[in-house]
């Protein structure tokens, strides 16, 4: 498992939740819980034939079960980052491909995690984000995650 009971590939009938309500997701043809995290709570509802309030609840209970590492802001990221990072993310980096940019990021970018990348115009915030696009389908050896990639 990945942090809880249930994991992203799993059968959507591994969430601790009302037997019911998951028979009704299952008969939907919502089979895994990365299916179900996929849909909207109306789509969930609408598809399972179930009331909002029980798609939004099945929905929280699943990512609940998936996502168990506690939020941090990004302040408190800034404020604390090396601990922040490691007691969030483990010790999983992404390479940026510069020696010197991974160098100040202690290691590269944390693999998990929303990353956000803002500035001015014209501070190559996109050709980062392609470096890091492609830095993110090297293999492990090299930095990267041997992961596909869009952008």
């Amino acid at each position: 498992t990945w942090g809880g009971q249930a994991t992203m590939a799993g059968s959507v009938l591994e969430v601790d939740f009302n037997p019911r309500i998951l028979d009704a997701a299952k008969k939907a043809r919502i089979n895994t819980v990365q299916e179900l995290l996929q849909l909207s709570h109306s789509e969930v509802a609408r598809r399972a034939k179930i009331s909002e309030r029980d798609a939004l609840e099945l929905l929280k209970a699943a990512s609940q079960q998936v996502f168990t590492r506690p939020p941090c802001t990004a302040l408190d990221a800034i404020r604390n980052l090396p601990v922040a990072q490691a007691a969030l993310f483990g010790s999983s980096f992404l390479t940026t491909g510069c020696p010197r940019i991974d160098s100040f990021l202690s290691g590269g970018l944390y693999a998990r995690g929303i990353i956000e990348i803002f500035g001015e115009s014209a501070t190559c915030k996109s050709l980062l984000c392609m470096q890091l696009a492609l830095c993110a389908q090297k293999s492990a050896q090299l930095g990267g995650l041997e992961a596909g990639c869009a952008y």
